[in-house]
């Protein structure tokens, strides 16, 4: 058996974890009907007990201590299976909490190598479905049994009822049983090679098929495998591009606030109205991720009903001095 690498492991234990857990449904459900049943006889016990508390008479003291002692049974068997089923619950939340816990950790070299390596068993089957459909073909024409004596065969009949009225055929059916013998010599060897040949076709057959079912075994296993290498990649990939579009959010927030900044500094000197680039009846809002503030689902507002997130004349100076101006001109 091949040595398995870190992330064929880490997939192992998930697959026993879930094992595992289902097993544990499976007797938890178990108990759960079991002690529905204990809990009814329980009852059973304890009604026969009172029923016979207010009148025991001689002959029914066996029965009442029996009641008792059944009741008290109950009772222990019911506190041992509230336990196994705690012990089972707290199994299975460990379980699941450690299910959650393990991560698969995929490379893109990883990944490639999964992919190369399940195409190659894919490519496999290929020749080995000619191989076997070659030998179904030996194996079907061997039910053509080769009969070349047919036709020797319908005239020897024909002799032969000629003979019956009288017709003396005797020489003329020794030559063609001579020649159905050596016909039919010929066409056993033939129908011979041909049952060997089906033998070995048969044989090889299955030897095939185990070669595909063998095949087949470890592409699901590759297939597998590669779903969780991919979708650890793509997760990985999800984390980094969501990690630029905070930081371009970032960046797109504070160009907005500097367009903003610079339109009202050109309406504080009053010659134009603003910069035309801004209109400050709307609010303008982005998607948020759950990386940034607030959480995903909601918007990220750039530009607040209230205004600006910081002073107008701070971002302005820093502006203004990023461009070489390290004075307010006016």
């Amino acid at each position: 058996m091949p040595k398995l690498n870190d992330t064929e492991k880490t997939i192992a234990e998930i697959d026993q974890l879930e094992a595992d857990i289902k097993d544990i449904d499976t007797q938890l459900f178990r108990l759960s009907t079991e002690r529905q049943k204990v809990g009814q006889n329980k009852l059973e016990a304890q009604n026969i007990h009172r029923s016979l508390a207010s009148r025991i008479a001689p002959a029914e003291k066996a029965r009442f201590d029996q009641a008792l002692k059944q009741a008290s049974e109950f009772s222990a068997e019911l506190i041992r299976m509230a336990d196994e089923a705690e012990r089972l619950s707290q199994t299975r939340d460990n379980h699941h909490k450690r299910l959650l816990s393990i991560k698969v950790l995929a490379s893109k070299p990883e990944l490639i190598g999964q992919f190369e390596s399940l195409k190659a068993d894919l490519e496999k089957q290929e020749p080995i479905n000619i191989a076997l459909a070659k030998q179904d073909g030996i194996i079907q024409d061997a039910t053509q049994r080769v009969n070349s004596a047919s036709d020797l065969n319908s005239q020897r009949c024909l002799l032969m009822a000629e003979s019956a009225t009288g017709i003396d055929n005797t020489d003329k059916i020794a030559t063609i049983d001579l020649k159905i013998a050596d016909v039919e010599k010929g066409d056993h060897a033939i129908n011979s090679a041909k049952d060997q040949a089906a033998k070995h076709a048969r044989e090889t057959s299955d030897g095939l098929r185990a070669m595909l079912d063998a095949l087949a075994v470890s592409i699901a296993s590759k297939k597998r495998t590669l779903a969780f290498i991919y979708d650890a990649y793509l997760v990985a990939l999800a984390t980094a591009e969501a990690e630029k579009y905070k930081e371009a959010a970032a960046v797109l927030e504070r160009s907005l606030q500097n367009v903003i900044a610079i339109d009202h500094e050109i309406k504080r000197l009053g010659i134009n109205s603003g910069s035309g680039f801004f209109d400050y009846k709307n609010v303008t809002r982005i998607p948020a991720l759950s990386n940034m503030t607030p959480p995903s689902g909601e918007y990220f507002s750039l530009y607040p009903e209230g205004g600006l997130t910081e002073d107008y004349n701070v971002l302005l100076d820093e502006l203004l001095l990023q461009n070489g101006i390290v004075e307010r001109i006016l």
